[in-house]
């Protein structure tokens, strides 16, 4: 019988993780680099716009659902089939939902961003 020994060495991936978690229970803040505020910036401004959208969608699909029932379950024709495309119009709405708000929240970041952008794109 051999006497071997494993070793494991873990990837720069799972080291940067497990720092990452590190940090969190240690109390140190992280210093964000350029790309990394630029993506928090940029995960701002979209977060909104995709939290309207998906809320007028799933309101959408449970008048539409309820419009289904209407008809399926309980033989109600006329108001199943009103709400059902009552349910259609809304949910057609969330794409321009999504734009608008989306586009209202660049603006709100737009100056931040140029700024950070620039400065990465001259290396600064």
């Amino acid at each position: 019988m051999s006497n071997t020994t494993f070793t494991y060495d873990y990837s720069a991936a799972q080291n940067e993780e497990a720092e990452r978690i590190m940090r969190k229970y240690s109390g140190e803040e992280k210093q964000y680099s350029d790309i990394e505020k630029l993506q928090k910036l940029d995960r701002k401004a979209e977060t909104p716009g995709m939290i309207a959208a998906m809320t007028v969608g799933i309101i959408g699909t449970l008048i539409m659902g309820t419009g289904m029932s209407l008809v399926m379950v309980f033989g109600n024709m006329v108001t199943g089939i009103v709400l059902g495309i009552v349910g259609i119009g809304i949910m057609l709405l969330a794409y321009p939902v999504w734009k608008k708000v989306t586009k209202s929240s660049r603006e709100k970041v737009r100056a931040e961003v140029m700024q950070l952008g620039e400065k990465i794109r001259n290396g600064q």
